[in-house]
């Protein structure tokens, strides 16, 4: 998987671009966080919390069909595998393959399960 494209604003903050930007606003949406919180992230600062992303969390299935969902936007974009992947493959397998190692990688912590 290649770096995750951004670009710093006047403000020195990285803002997230092209196909990843709507990956990110999509794993945001599913757990109710502003995609602001998750590009403030990308640069340390004094103002900055450090533990903002503590804050969001999803569960297996909700993590399970955001691997579906991204596997399958890889899948009927080649604009968006070229940005995300070392390589164009067009592979159902291979996509959601990506797609795990982008949630292992940037993924929501699992909510705590109740009574454990």
């Amino acid at each position: 998987m290649k770096t995750v494209p951004t670009c710093r604003n006047e403000k020195n903050t990285m803002r997230l671009t092209g196909h990843t930007r709507i990956i990110f606003e999509e794993m945001c949406r599913r757990v109710g966080a502003d995609i602001s919180a998750v590009e403030k992230g990308f640069v340390s600062s004094p103002e900055h919390d450090s533990k903002w992303y503590t804050r969001y969390s999803w569960s297996e299935e909700e993590e399970m069909n955001f691997v579906e969902w991204l596997a399958d936007y890889l899948y009927n974009s080649g604009e968006a595998r070229r940005e995300i992947t070392n390589s164009g493959l067009r592979n159902k397998r291979h996509l959601r393959r990506v797609a795990n190692e982008f949630v292992f990688i940037w993924g929501w912590r699992y909510k705590d399960k109740e009574g454990g």
